[in-house]
């Protein structure tokens, strides 16, 4: 499958599953109320950069090696991001997110810099069962899915002689959470959610070439691992 015809599939995998979630969201005679929101959230994880570390890092680290510097692994990093929250019925909660990944190693010393950027766009669906409770609070289980770009870079600038090459990939993700989500007013509830992602590109090119690891296969932008999200949703309208 080529580049393009790839890319039109991804998209409308992902048209399809935001299409599940609204069906989903629609509410029959004897559900609650339904209820809207928009939330705002952020949180750290935890990113499986193998071959980023391994063919983009580790040469330069070779290169750096008798200077007693090297570059960090992308092991970790922060996320933020907003989506829209609908509520069709008590336990039911449909989240459709845009998530910021920043993912990104750099270097400088002795008038020379290194950076290795490996963001990620995330635009991802979730869905939520929210399990009864007396309290405010309530524990559930979340699982979702989402399509994931990542525009980044690769610069180097050694005794003023730089280059600065685009890095991009992109791909399906999914995800599976342990979720919070307690009413602070009727308007506004904290979301707490904790699990693990497994979401990495298929097509990582460097100023449109392709990247390839040593054996020679293709090299991947991997953001799988542990992943948290905490933030505040702000619903409209009455319950």
């Amino acid at each position: 499958m080529k580049g393009p015809t790839r890319f039109r599939a991804r998209i409308g995998a992902l048209v399809l599953l935001v299409a599940i979630a609204l069906l989903t969201a629609v509410p029959s005679a004897a559900h609650a109320k339904t209820r809207a929101g928009i939330s705002f959230f952020g949180g750290f994880d935890n990113f499986t950069m193998t071959d980023v570390n391994e063919t983009l890092i580790a040469p330069l680290n070779a290169y750096l090696g008798v200077s007693g510097y090297s570059l960090k692994e992308i092991k970790s990093g922060w996320g933020a991001g907003a989506g829209l929250r609908v509520r069709p019925s008590t336990p039911l909660l449909i989240a459709i997110d845009y998530e910021r990944l920043f993912a990104r190693s750099d270097l400088t010393i002795f008038m020379q810099s290194f950076v290795i950027d490996t963001p990620a766009n995330a635009f991802t669906v979730t869905s939520t069962y929210l399990f009864p409770s007396s309290g405010n609070g309530r524990f559930g289980i979340s699982l979702g899915a989402g399509y994931y770009k990542s525009v980044g870079s690769v610069a180097v600038d050694t005794s003023g002689v730089a280059t600065d090459t685009d890095l991009v990939g992109s791909g399906i993700g999914f995800h599976g959470l342990a979720s919070f989500d307690d009413e602070i007013s009727p308007n506004v509830h904290f979301e707490g959610n904790a699990g693990f992602r497994y979401a990495k590109t298929t097509d990582v090119k460097v100023d449109g070439e392709t990247v390839r690891n040593a054996d020679g296969s293709k090299a991947s932008i991997d953001w799988s691992g542990f992943m948290t999200r905490a933030g505040l949703t702000f619903y409209f309208g009455e319950r």
